[in-house]
C-alpha cells in the first residue's frame, strides 16, 4: 500500500473492491496488496482510513463478504486503517477477488 492518506472520502471511490497491484491501478490512489510468508496474495482498491466500514466502505457491487476495517502496516512501517471484505463464513467475493484464508479469510 502507498502512503495515500489524506482524510475521509464523502463516498467510497468508483473503483472500490476492484483488483490491483499498485497504488495507481485505484482512483481512490490506495491499492491494499496483502502478503503472507513473503508471498503475495492479491490486491484489491480501498479507501482510507477507515473508522466505520458501512459509512466508509460501502456494499460491494456484488457477493456477499461484509465490509470490514482491517489495520495493516505498509512497505515502510506504517500503520492504516482501510477498508476490506470479511469473507469468513462462507461470504463471496466480488468478480475479480477471491477469499483467502491465510489472510483471516478476507477478499483479495
Amino acid at each position: 500500500m502507498g502512503d495515500s492518506s489524506s482524510g475521509g472520502p464523502a463516498d467510497p471511490a468508483v473503483d472500490m473492491w476492484s483488483p490491483c497491484q499498485t497504488d495507481s491501478d485505484c482512483a481512490s490512489s490506495v491499492c491494499v496488496v496483502l502478503t503472507a510468508g513473503g508471498q503475495i496474495l492479491g490486491g484489491y482498491c480501498s479507501v482510507t482510513p477507515c473508522g466505520n466500514a458501512p459509512q466508509d466502505c460501502g456494499q460491494p457491487p456484488a457477493g456477499t463478504a461484509s465490509p470490514i476495517c482491517l489495520d495493516i502496516m505498509d512497505q515502510v512501517g506504517q500503520q492504516h486503517s482501510v477498508c476490506g471484505l470479511d469473507c469468513s463464513g462462507g461470504g463471496s467475493c466480488p468478480p475479480g477477488l477471491a477469499c483467502v484464508a491465510e489472510v483471516g479469510s478476507i477478499c483479495v
